[in-house]
């Protein structure tokens, strides 16, 4: 004797793999476009090139104390 399932027909095994890949290849990029927006209007080229300037001017600090170790 077989019983009815409860909630209609469930799927299984290779419609749910089917269901989770369409999922993922639609939210996945979607979630890279939004973060890649946000990233691109956060800081701006200015504040960019400031800070990279300053990480600069450290790196050569950095060289000269060791250069004046070494001496």
């Amino acid at each position: 004797m077989t019983v009815p399932p409860a909630f209609g027909a469930l799927p299984g095994g290779m419609e749910l793999a089917v269901i989770f890949l369409l999922g993922l290849f639609l939210f996945v990029p979607l979630v890279l476009v939004v973060l890649g927006v946000r990233w691109a209007t956060s800081t701006s080229s200015e504040s960019r090139n400031d800070r990279v300037e300053e990480l600069e001017d450290e790196v050569e600090d950095l060289r000269q104390r060791v250069e004046d170790d070494d001496s």
